[in-house]
């Protein structure tokens, strides 16, 4: 896909990335080359997102890249219709079958010890325990010497080094007794068991992993592989991404909807709750706009598509949930940078426990164990774990609702808002403006405001253009139209100059206004004027209704410690009369698009996190001045590049949702890291003062990152309501 600076971005699944620095060396490697933007890998689902500037640097030239560092590398396909194929997926079944040998061969090695407990005296011969663990240590540890080769090649120590240093110490060791010292016990078991508890926890932690990805393929099961267009007096089955724009598209009761388009024929309820987190059907009928991905009821419908396949809200979604998924949050970046320099800093703490059991205590052995116990306890896979597993489930939960995330630091600072900022029109009212009342002299006004506001899409001028049109039938055609963002619109009717808009934008002009002026600055409702040259000839009166939830919303964003500011460029008896109705903190009216900017600006100044809510039109410099920018509408308007944050619908409640997902995934990544610190900080003294065995070190580390994934899955149990 191209992104709007000309930089293409590139997707691929990695194998045998099985630690946080490994992710580490290929970002940099990656970003040391010119031509590359930048390099994300995802530790959690194996995944590195690239933006490339040079148009030669392609995905096979990329994929030799990795290979340098001892990495493979598929791309991905993002193209509508396909799924992502992870290159890491297959080896499940090898892992599998490595975990199962590895327990088979294992378990006559530790049964004997655990028979010891109970007074039961069992020797297994020496040479069948070499034999058993020689199976586990080159089949079933053949990924941790792999991983360890891969890491030498750049000269760089990883999580596969940690194993298979510490285990290769006790099989050798055990060897040489065996041949040298058949007397004295061997530690064949040590090695044996610890890979496959190692294997064990692995394997779990996969499963785990694709069980937190299922928010992403429940997405990507919505897209549609193909559809029956019309050709000639019949319809054809034929592959999604060969519909085009005009196309009409069959859509059958029950079928999911296949492109985005607009209703020619038919009406039916359309269930939308995957794309916009709400609940209940929508009737539609003719000139209804239907998304790809969404349900289709009882109804048959002929739709007409307006949108090439690529293009779909559903794929901007998809798009962006997987953006998302590869970008780091700031803490990530932490714990990344802990975690590259946290295996070279332990295996030097192995090296002295050794040395100090050898030389000081005198007990060489217990310093061979201490020394493999240390090394196990401390593989950092639940650090490196504990940010992007929150961040892959938080975005794809977030979609769910509704709620697209653009990226990861998005997701982790938007729980720090002490300050959100947010536009009337759209999203604390409803939109759906109405005429309720006319003031007004002369026989041109109906005419003067018909004629001027049918060029305008504004939400005041639709309102209006259908009040006027009932009130006039002939349609006249304005010359020289013009636009005044935030003011009116202007335009010439037979030479004649004609104006619709606000009240200011009237004594802007300075124009005459006949007697209005003290009842428009009274009036609570809004105004909309019309005036000729020199005089205003009258105003509409407008009303524009609450949305339902909007002071339940506010009231929840309110107990999170959130003051809220209303923003609108309508006159200020309008505004205030809504800041006080949902009781704001304060309002500002009468505000020009740009002068949104500023007034984020100012609130910035007392040095607060920002939050900005808007259309995403008008409110592009504000929304992106913002420490966090929530966009409200659909589709496209969701993917603009000025909000951090999209919503799918334009209501306070799915801002509060935003910003509590914030607060719990931030709340889930705290836990995960102090869990995962707390576990090295204690495990590492413990094993090297000769507290923790090999075994139990090992089964303490692959249970560390399971708790770590199966805590982050539990965000999936939050309310956001």
């Amino acid at each position: 896909m191209q992104t709007a600076n000309a930089t293409t971005t590139l997707c691929f699944s990695l194998l045998n990335v099985n630690c946080a620095s490994c992710v580490r060396k290929i970002e940099k490697r990656l970003c040391k080359i010119s031509g590359i933007k930048k390099a994300q890998v995802n530790f959690a689902s194996r995944e590195i997102l690239i933006e490339v500037e040079n148009p030669e640097i392609g995905a096979s030239f990329i994929i030799a890249e990795i290979k340098k560092l001892g990495f493979k590398a598929e791309e991905i396909d993002t193209h509508i219709g396909h799924r992502p194929t992870h290159c890491h997926k297959p080896n499940l079944s090898l892992l599998r079958a490595q975990v199962i040998v590895s327990i088979l061969c294992s378990l006559p090695l530790l049964i004997p010890m655990i028979l010891l407990f109970f007074g039961i005296n069992i020797e297994l011969n020496g040479v069948v325990q070499f034999a058993l663990a020689t199976i586990v240590q080159f089949f079933g540890g053949f990924p941790f010497y792999v991983g360890t080769y891969r890491g030498l090649r750049t000269w760089s120590l990883n999580m596969d080094s940690l194993v298979s240093l510490g285990t290769s110490v006790a099989y050798f060791y055990s060897i040489w007794l065996l041949f040298f010292s058949p007397q004295v016990e061997f530690y064949f078991e040590t090695s044996a068991v610890l890979i496959a508890l190692i294997l064990l926890g692995r394997y779990l932690e996969e499963q785990a992993k694709q069980k937190a990805m299922g928010g992403m393929s429940s997405l990507l099961k919505l897209q549609v592989k193909s559809a029956r267009i019309r050709k000639g007096e019949g319809f054809v089955d034929v592959p999604v991404e060969k519909i085009e724009i005009g196309d009409l598209v069959q859509v059958r009761p029950g079928e999911r909807v296949p492109i985005d388009g607009e209703i020619l024929e038919g009406t039916s309820h359309i269930d939308e709750s995957m794309l916009t987190g709400e609940s209940g059907q929508i009737y539609k009928h003719r000139s209804d706009q239907v998304y790809a991905g969404t349900i289709n009821g009882n109804g048959t419908l002929q739709v007409k598509s307006t949108k090439n396949a690529n293009d779909t809200v559903l794929n901007h979604i998809v798009e962006l949930v997987k953006t998302a998924q590869s970008s780091k949050a700031p803490i990530e970046r932490l714990a990344d940078a802990i975690s590259s320099y946290f295996v070279p800093v332990v295996a030097g703490i192995a090296l002295l426990t050794l040395l100090i059991w050898w030389t000081i205590f005198n007990r060489p052995m217990d310093g061979v164990i201490n020394a493999i116990a240390t090394l196990v306890i401390a593989c950092p896979c639940a650090l490196g774990l504990a940010t992007p597993m929150v961040i892959m489930v938080g975005t794809a939960k977030g979609a769910r609702e509704g709620i697209l995330i653009k990226d990861a630091q998005a997701l982790e600072l938007a729980h720090k808002i002490k300050a959100i900022i947010i536009d009337k029109t759209g999203t604390i009212t409803s939109g759906n403006l109405s005429v309720v009342d006319v003031i007004y002299e002369g026989a041109n006004f109906f005419k003067y405001a018909k004629a001027l506001s049918q060029y305008s899409t504004h939400p005041l001028s639709n309102a209006v253009n259908q009040f006027s049109s009932s009130k006039v039938s002939e349609t006249d055609t304005i010359d020289n139209f013009n636009t005044h963002p935030g003011k009116g619109i202007e335009g010439e009717l037979n030479g004649k100059k004609i104006y619709v808009g606000s009240y200011n934008f009237m004594k802007e002009l300075s124009i005459s206004l006949a007697g209005y002026s003290n009842q428009i600055e009274s009036e609570k409702r809004i105004v909309v004027c019309v005036a000729n040259s020199t005089e205003m000839l009258g105003f509409f009166l407008l009303q524009d209704s609450i949305k339902e939830g909007s002071a339940n919303a506010l009231a929840k964003i309110k107990r999170m410690g959130i003051k809220t500011f209303l923003l609108s460029g309508d006159r200020k008896s309008v505004v205030e009369n809504v800041a006080q109705t949902l009781y704001f903190d304060d309002f500002r009216a009468e505000v020009l698009p740009e002068d949104k900017a500023a007034y984020v600006m100012e609130k910035q100044k007392a040095g607060i996190t920002v939050g900005m809510m808007g259309d995403g039109v008008n409110d592009a410099p504000a929304l992106a001045r913002a420490d966090v920018g929530f966009a409200v509408g659909s589709g496209t308007d969701i993917a603009m590049e000025s909000a951090q944050i999209g919503l799918m619908h334009s209501d306070l409640r799915n801002l509060y949702r935003a910003i509590r997902l914030s607060k719990v995934s931030y709340a889930k990544i705290k836990e995960n890291l102090f869990f995962a610190f707390i576990y090295n900080i204690c495990g590492v003294p413990l094993a090297a003062f000769g507290y923790l065995n090999p075994m139990l070190a090992g089964t303490a580390m692959a249970l560390s990152s399971i708790c770590v994934v199966l805590n982050s899955l539990l965000l999936n149990k939050k309310r956001l309501d």
